[in-house]
């Protein structure tokens, strides 16, 4: 490792908690039937925060460093289910508290003790042994361990950087504000903007639009919406609106002169952040996520206009249209902010290489990286050749430009290691997951190897979009052991397995398709170009 690491073995004392960006080592042991379907072996690493395994992941984050947890994992062979791990009920979840009390008595504290007792060797019981195993059978079949996995995670070494890997929160903040900025999705996916989500719930969309919100009651504005939980926020004519992503009700709507603007499609698509506030321009607002109601605004006397508004670290990132970078704290505290020249725009959104350095990209061909503690600047590479767009952090940092042109930028100097042109039609703006680096043109959908550019056609089009100007970025969604892109291509948005290729699904409507496919919670968002936005279930 690159880094300096301090060893937290499970051989010392619980002085310490396990925190975002902590490496682990954990060892796997199967309980009852053989392992069947489980998407790792008996000894997996990962890191904290890096949403390999979500659900493991969040609950070893301020646990002890003795944590030992049960989980179930779907069959493989389940396309429902397929690597979908949760956590089990317990013994309280499934008996009433009579009977978990005499469960107790003899001896069964915890799921795995009754579920793997031999109940032939128990002498003397104040119950029935047929009933006890009659129990027994019944929990056995409502974890429907025939198809899952019962298995235990235990941890055997820890690892921490003296500085978290990029990407990853600061755990105080985590801490303090009880998320990470990377857990409420936006269009990009997450503080890297990479425009992958890792989800640890099986995908299964079906392809049916459960909702269509828009006219006559208001025209969505040709910006992203961005999503938490149960809410999607997006701007509309008339101001900023929030509706439920259930139904598509409005739950709530800010027309406020200050935060919609002369023009609100100019302004960045919300960002939602932290302590329950979204943040907006065209000045940057904080609006409460449950009410709207704004409880700051902040706007200095030089700014005509804020441009983007971006959010990583409990600091907020915003470049306005002068191109001045700015960088406070969600607090609202004056004197935290920090001030950053970037030359030449239009500017694509901010992505953050780690917690501390900001990517923007200017009109020129450049690249900048910036620090969100000082506003020094870390590096600028040389113009590359026409304009930028939001750029992707991943094992390097891609950009594509408005001359057909995907760049990979080393993330330490800005130097410039490879680029590539795989056709001779524009390219959207790229997508970086683990495994490779993704971009949509007019003729299809394109991967590209992270560290050499070599390109591969994931899937090709039926027809070749040639009025599509500027392409959509894809939407990728990736589960245990699968990874699935939505592509946006006129008026229809494509459900592609990375893997094999296959167009799993297509969904058309009745207006081109304007904004990258937004996944949230099995539900994936769209705006189409007659101002209406789409839940595609």
């Amino acid at each position: 490792m690159s880094n300096e690491t301090t060893n937290e073995s499970t051989g010392s004392s619980n002085r310490s908690q396990l925190q975002p960006g902590d490496f682990v080592h954990l060892s796997v042991s199967w309980i009852g039937n053989p392992d069947r379907s489980s998407p790792f072996g008996d000894r997996i690493g990962t890191v904290l925060g890096s949403g390999t395994y979500p659900t493991i992941e969040r609950d070893l984050i301020n646990a002890d460093l003795d944590t030992e947890t049960i989980y179930l994992v779907a069959d493989a062979d389940d396309d429902d289910d397929s690597h979908q791990i949760t956590k089990p009920p317990t013994l309280n979840d499934l008996f009433d508290q009579r009977t978990n009390q005499l469960l107790e008595q003899l001896g069964f504290t915890s799921l795995v003790s009754f579920l793997t007792a031999d109940l032939s060797g128990v002498g003397s019981l104040p119950v029935d042994q047929d009933r006890l195993r009659e129990m027994q059978r019944s929990v056995k079949d409502s974890l429907d361990l025939e198809r899952r996995d019962l298995l235990r995670v235990s941890l055997d070494e820890a690892y921490r950087w003296s500085d978290p890997p990029a990407g990853l929160a600061d755990p105080d903040v985590v801490n303090r504000l009880g998320s990470e900025p990377s857990e409420w999705p936006t269009s990009g996916g997450d503080v890297a903007r990479t425009g992958s989500h890792t989800t640890d719930i099986a995908v299964d969309v079906t392809g049916s639009v459960r909702w269509t919100a828009g006219p006559p009651n208001f025209e969505v504005s040709d910006v992203a919406p961005s999503a938490l939980h149960d809410t999607v926020f997006v701007w509309t004519d008339r101001g900023i609106a929030a509706l439920s992503v259930d139904s598509g009700e409005q739950t709530w709507e800010v027309t406020d002169a200050e935060i919609v603007g002369e023009d609100p499609t100019e302004s960045a698509h919300p960002i939602v952040g932290a302590e329950g506030m979204i943040y907006v321009g065209p000045h940057c607002s904080a609006l409460d996520v449950a009410t709207g109601e704004r409880e700051w605004v902040y706007f200095p006397d030089a700014w005509k206009r804020v441009g983007y508004v971006s959010l990583t670290d409990e600091r907020i990132c915003i470049i306005d249209g002068s191109g001045t970078s700015k960088v406070k704290r969600v607090d609202n505290s004056e004197d935290t902010v920090r001030l950053a020249r970037v030359s030449g725009g239009p500017y694509g959104d901010t992505a953050y290489d780690s917690i501390h350095d900001a990517v923007i990209t200017g009109g020129r061909g450049n690249m900048y990286s910036h620090s969100i503690e000082d506003g020094r600047r870390n590096w600028r590479t040389n113009s590359v050749g026409g304009e930028l767009g939001t750029p992707a952090v991943g094992t390097l940092l891609y950009a594509t430009s408005d001359d057909r042109v995907l760049f990979a930028v080393e993330q330490g100097s800005g130097e410039v290691l490879w680029e590539t042109e795989i056709t001779d039609t524009p390219i959207s703006d790229p997508v970086s997951t683990d495994d490779g680096v993704y971009a949509v043109s007019q003729t299809g959908l394109h991967e590209f190897e992270q560290d050499s550019g070599e390109a591969l056609t994931v899937y090709t089009f039926d027809e070749e979009y040639s009025d599509m100007d500027s392409p959509i970025r894809p939407g990728i969604v990736k589960e245990q052991g699968y990874e699935r892109g939505f592509v946006a291509a006129g008026e229809r948005v494509h459900a592609i397995d990375l893997g094999s290729g296959d167009c799993e699904l297509t969904v058309e409507f009745e207006a081109t398709v304007t904004t990258q496919p937004t996944y949230i919670d099995g539900t994936v968002l769209v705006r189409t170009a007659d101002g209406r936005l789409h839940a595609i279930e």
